[in-house]
């Protein structure tokens, strides 16, 4: 009897022994699991500088539309697209025929209206001589002397009429006011063209520049003299230099972008021609009175969940094993290589840029820079 209560002690303390030893591997399981892994970075206060690019169009310095300043049919066009003027030449011509006849009706009522001047003015001389001699009356003076002046008055309004007739006639002949070299022609000869109607579009001057519009979120960094690099996709492999020639104190049509002016300040080989596709690309210090900009970091190291913006930041606590802590941050603005952190974290904090989605606040990692 005692033999059979001491094997059922012995069945018993070995069944426990056998659970108490599976227990045991099942926690040494748990405790072996591996920890997940997570790349991180220290964080950088950065040098406060980042580029921005901004797309325009090349134009000239100077620009100007050349039109008749009379109406008519043009007679003839002496230039074409790309051709270089100089002050003075002729561009184009107007018929002439109604402006010739316009002259010269003019010059013969000029011609009229002296030979009345010079009869009024002999006859207001005679009748003075005849009044101071007592032979003719006061009234014959005066009349005579008001036909003279109205005579006088005829002869330089028909004068003006000549000098204007004359001006018209030499207005059929399009001159070019400056040296330019010819953009657009955009007339034809035969062509019955308004007073003040685009002949010939030009461009003059030495000196290039691309207009760009800036958004209102970095004009403020935009200050005139600030140097710039300007690249031309026609042109590969060539970065020009430039500067900041005009900042706009308005928005361009009541929008969120300011016009800016960039002029190219090196002369160069490269025959660049007005209306190329330009890159302007500028230097932007966001640093505040020479403080230091704040910190940047990629995209994706920030999560956003229901109670806001956040990233993880690493705790070391032995050898490669770190804690990860949840830390609201709060976000500036977007730049080239991140997004500005305002508030949340400081330079030499290490934070997750990996696996950011799967973290929880606590949560013990294994971390790999």
């Amino acid at each position: 009897m005692m033999n059979k209560y001491r094997k059922s002690f012995c069945a018993v303390c070995l069944a426990a022994s056998l659970f108490l030893s599976g227990c045991g591997e099942e926690q040494a399981t748990e405790l072996e699991a591996p920890l997940r892994q997570v790349r991180s970075i220290v964080v950088d206060s950065g040098t406060g500088v980042f580029e921005r690019s901004f797309s325009g169009t090349l134009h000239a310095s100077q620009e100007t539309s050349l039109s008749f300043k009379v109406s008519g049919t043009i007679e003839d066009i002496a230039v074409e697209v790309g051709d270089k003027i100089t002050k003075g030449d002729v561009l184009a011509t107007l018929d002439t025929s109604s402006y010739s006849l316009e002259a010269q009706k003019a010059q013969a009522s000029l011609t009229e209206a002296q030979s009345e001047f010079r009869n009024a003015k002999a006859d207001y001389d005679r009748t003075k001589k005849l009044y101071e001699a007592g032979n003719s009356s006061r009234s014959d003076l005066d009349n005579a002397r008001t036909a003279s002046d109205s005579a006088a008055a005829s002869v330089q309004s028909v004068r003006k009429s000549l000098e204007i007739a004359r001006l018209d006639l030499s207005y059929t002949k399009l001159k070019a006011e400056d040296d330019c070299a010819i953009a657009s022609v955009d007339a034809d000869e035969g062509e019955n063209v308004a007073q003040g109607t685009q002949i010939f579009f030009a461009t003059c001057g030495d000196q290039l520049e691309v207009k760009i519009d800036i958004p209102e979120s970095i004009i403020s960094n935009i200050k005139k003299d600030m140097l710039v690099s300007v690249s031309f996709p026609a042109i590969a492999d060539k970065v020009f230099k430039g500067k900041v020639f005009e900042v706009g104190v308005s928005s361009v049509a009541g929008g969120t972008t300011f016009p800016v002016t960039v002029v190219l300040t090196e002369s160069d080989a490269y025959d660049l021609k007005a209306g190329l596709s330009a890159d302007v690309t500028f230097a932007i210090d966001t640093r505040i009175n020479g403080k230091q900009a704040a910190p940047v970091l990629p995209a994706f190291a920030i999560g956003e969940d229901q109670n806001g913006r956040f990233v993880f930041t690493v705790e070391p606590t032995s050898g490669n094993r770190a804690m990860v802590k949840r830390v609201p941050v709060q976000i500036g603005e977007i730049q080239q290589n991140g997004i500005e952190i305002l508030q949340g974290i400081k330079p030499g904090m290490r934070v997750v840029t990996a696996g950011v989605s799967v973290l929880r606040d606590g949560m013990e990692v294994k971390v790999s820079e």
